[in-house]
C-alpha cells in the first residue's frame, strides 16, 4: 500500500507558486493630455481654482510638478509681481503648486469688506422678488457672510414703503423679512392695477398715506393670532392716518368757505350802495361831479325834474 501511494506521488506534478505583486498606491501621473482650463477670473479667483483643480481631478492630472506647472500659463503677466516670479523661477522642493496657489489668494483674493463694497455697487434690485433679489445676494457672497451685513443692503435696495412697513417686525430674520416684502409688493401691485386715474392724480402726501394705509393692513391680515401687540400697534397706526387725512380734506374746505365769504361783503357793499335812493354809487358820493355812471341809476330823471 506505500509502495502504490509513493508511485502515485511520484506522477503528480509539481505545483508552481504563483506570485501576487504587492497592492501599491495609484500611481502619480506626471504627463496628460493638455486640456484648456477655465479662463483666469479676476473677480473670483477662489471659484477659478476650484474650476481648475476639478480639470485636473477629471484628468487625473495628480503630480505637484504637473498641477503646478500647467497653472503658470494661467496666470496674466500683469500679475505675475516679484513674489510671484520669485516662486515661479525657484519653486519649493515639496507643495508647489499650493505654494503658488496661496500666493496668488493672498495677493489678489477680495477680503470680506472688498466683498461688501462691491455688493453695494453692482448689487441694484431689479422688476424682481425681494426674496428673489436676496437670494442673488447671497450668491454673490461667501456662505460665513453675516446676514447683519446682507439686511443692510436689502433693505437699502427694496422701496422706502415697502421698508416701511417691514419695520415692524424688526426681530425677524432676513429670509422671514423677503417673504413678507414679497406679499406686501404683490398687495401694491393689485391695488395699483385697480385703482383709477383720478385716485392716481392725489397729491403725493396723499399718495404716501395711502400706500402706507394699504401695507399696514396687509400686515395685519397676515400676522398670525397670537401677534396681538403689532396687530394693535398696526391698528393705531391705521387710525393716526386716516385721523390725518380727513384733518387736511377738512383744512382745505374750510380755506375755499373762507375765500368765499372774503368776497360776499364787497357785493352786497355794491348792491347797497346802487339801492340808495336810486343812484349809483358815483352819483351817490359825487353827485353832479360824478364822471362816471353805472346802472341802475336815477341821476338824469332827478336832475330833469
Amino acid at each position: 500500500m506505500a509502495t502504490s501511494c509513493s508511485s502515485i506521488q511520484a506522477h503528480i506534478p509539481p505545483v508552481e507558486e504563483t506570485h501576487i505583486p504587492p497592492v501599491t498606491e495609484t500611481p502619480t501621473i506626471d504627463a496628460v493630455i493638455p486640456q484648456h482650463f477655465p479662463p483666469f477670473n479676476r473677480e473670483n479667483l477662489k471659484l477659478w481654482f476650484l474650476q481648475v483643480e476639478a480639470a485636473m481631478r477629471l484628468n487625473r492630472l495628480t503630480s505637484d510638478s504637473s498641477r503646478f506647472n500647467y497653472i503658470i500659463p494661467c496666470i496674466p503677466s500683469d500679475l505675475c509681481t516679484t513674489s510671484i516670479m520669485n516662486i515661479i523661477e525657484t519653486p519649493p522642493d515639496s507643495n508647489k503648486y499650493d505654494t503658488l496657489k496661496s500666493k496668488l489668494l493672498e495677493l489678489f483674493g477680495k477680503s470680506e469688506e472688498t466683498k461688501i463694497h462691491q455688493l453695494l455697487r453692482i448689487c441694484r434690485m431689479s422688476d424682481e422678488k425681494p426674496s428673489h433679489f436676496l437670494q442673488r445676494m447671497r450668491s454673490m457672497v461667501e456662505k460665513n457672510m453675516p446676514d447683519s451685513v446682507l439686511k443692510i443692503i436689502f433693505l437699502e435696495q427694496i422701496p422706502q414703503s415697502v421698508c416701511n412697513a417691514l419695520a415692524v417686525r424688526p426681530d425677524a430674520d432676513l429670509t422671514t423679512l423677503a417673504l413678507l416684502a414679497d406679499r406686501v409688493m404683490e398687495f401694491r401691485s393689485s391695488r395699483i392695477t385697480s385703482m383709477s386715474r383720478s385716485n392716481m392724480a392725489t397729491s403725493a402726501w396723499q399718495s404716501r398715506a395711502e400706500d402706507c394705509y394699504q401695507e399696514d393692513n396687509l400686515v395685519i391680515s397676515h400676522q398670525p393670532r397670537e401677534n396681538n401687540v403689532i396687530t394693535h400697534q398696526l391698528a393705531e397706526i391705521t387710525r393716526r392716518m386716516a385721523a390725518i387725512e380727513t384733518n387736511m380734506s377738512r383744512c382745505r374746505s374750510f380755506q375755499r368757505q373762507s375765500r368765499s365769504r372774503g368776497r360776499q361783503p364787497q357785493s352786497r357793499q355794491r348792491s347797497t350802495s346802487t339801492g340808495r335812493r336810486g343812484l349809483c354809487y358815483y352819483h351817490f358820493k359825487f353827485g353832479a361831479r360824478a364822471y362816471q355812471c353805472r346802472t341802475p341809476c336815477m341821476w338824469s330823471s332827478i336832475t330833469v325834474s
